[in-house]
């Protein structure tokens, strides 16, 4: 093979190489006409687009001399010639942002035979504060909690901003009549939905107290639940009122959440810094261990001497285990260097810290250097390792 057909050879391999790269760039695929949808087709219709043609009565143009929407992957429109054509595409489906719209959507969905729970919580997340429901819709949302499907019609409440339902609820709570579980369902909606006036609801659970902690647990699990400001006041004063508080599961009063709530986390730090009695502090106890509460570690160290009984100590002392914070870190560490009963208690709970933020890890590094200064320097790195 001489030179100059091998430069040939190299020539028309290049020119092919480069016509391909620009039919796989471009997408120019010659007479090749895919067949391309209008939005408003049927299922299997289409018709032919003419890359070159246009205007009324031109190949795959409608009698406007608009052409079709074309599609590539991932719905993505196309241009003439391929690739992607700038802008986005058409708007389809129901507007759900105008509220006749939803209400509309909304009333279809609750006459359904089988309503599609999950899709009206989606409708209902849309609404925004102050938008009421119909009439026939509440019903319709009353009547899901008195259904076998009450725990799919939860849903719906939990994404409800509409909070003029709360009496309606509160009656079925109250109604001995109703099915086996609706009452329960109406007390989880109380509790969970976003636009009830919490303060409301957690007064009206109050008022349904009787004073016996056996008969009141599921109202102080709905008042802890619904939490703030209220919600912690009203258990902090049932704690205050009540003889005997191991009548009171610890398990009740933990589901108030003190990380959501500013203010009930403020209302605990003013009921530790004074509790009436020990039994209320190893209550309130519980609730920051819980919690992991941060922002009260000064009230939980407070409890660490020997004014308090030693069973209210140990229980401050794991409290600070599950706190982690630097404040609560470095307390444990300067009792775990020191021999003796709590000593041994605060290595313990050095060793199984259930967290420990930036800063309290640093001192636990801190300590692990300086570990040989201690009176039981191996116990207190093997604590700290």
């Amino acid at each position: 093979m001489n030179p100059r057909f091998k430069l040939a050879l190299a020539s028309l391999l290049a020119l092919g190489l480069g016509a391909l790269g620009t039919w796989l760039l471009t997408g120019d695929r010659g007479a090749v006409e895919p067949e391309l949808r209008r939005l408003d087709d049927g299922p299997g219709e289409g018709v032919p687009f003419d890359p070159l043609g246009g205007g009324p009565g031109a190949p795959g143009a409608a009698a406007d001399g608009t052409r079709p929407v074309m599609e590539g992957p991932e719905g993505r429109p196309l241009r003439p010639g391929g690739g992607s054509l700038v802008g986005a595409r058409a708007p389809h489906g129901i507007d759900l942002s105008d509220p006749a719209t939803r209400a509309a959507e909304l009333a279809r969905l609750l006459g359904a035979i089988e309503v599609d729970w999950a899709a009206v919580a989606e409708i209902l997340a849309l609404m925004p504060a102050g938008e009421r429901l119909d009439a026939a819709s509440a019903d319709a949302l009353l009547a899901g909690l008195r259904s076998e499907r009450r725990n799919m019609a939860l849903l719906a409440f939990a994404r409800l901003a509409d909070g003029a339902l709360v009496p309606a609820l509160f009656d079925l709570y109250g109604d001995p009549t109703a099915p086996p579980g609706a009452r329960a369902a109406a007390l989880r909606a109380l509790w969970e939905m976003p636009g009830a006036d919490g303060a409301a609801v957690v007064r009206g659970l109050e008022s349904l107290l009787r004073g016996r902690p056996e008969e009141d647990r599921e109202l102080l699990y709905a008042i802890a639940r619904r939490g703030g400001a209220e919600g912690a006041r009203a258990l902090l004063e049932y704690l205050g009122r009540t003889p005997d508080l191991t009548r009171i599961p610890d398990h009740v009063l933990q589901q108030l959440d003190l990380g959501r709530s500013v203010e009930a986390r403020e209302a605990l730090k003013a009921a530790l810094a004074a509790p009436q009695s020990p039994q209320m502090a190893e209550k309130l106890l519980a609730i920051v261990a819980y919690q992991q509460a941060q922002g009260l570690t000064e009230q939980v160290i407070a409890f660490d001497s020997d004014a308090h009984p030693a069973a209210l100590r140990r229980q401050a002392l794991d409290a600070l285990r599950q706190i982690g914070d630097r404040a609560a870190v470095e307390h444990l560490l300067g009792l775990a260097r020191q021999p003796g009963e709590y000593g041994e208690i605060a290595l313990k709970a050095v060793a199984d810290l259930r967290r420990a933020d930036a800063a309290a890890r640093q001192a636990l590094v801190k300590a692990l250097d300086e570990a040989g200064l201690a009176a039981r320097p191996d116990a207190l790195r093997a604590g700290l390792l």
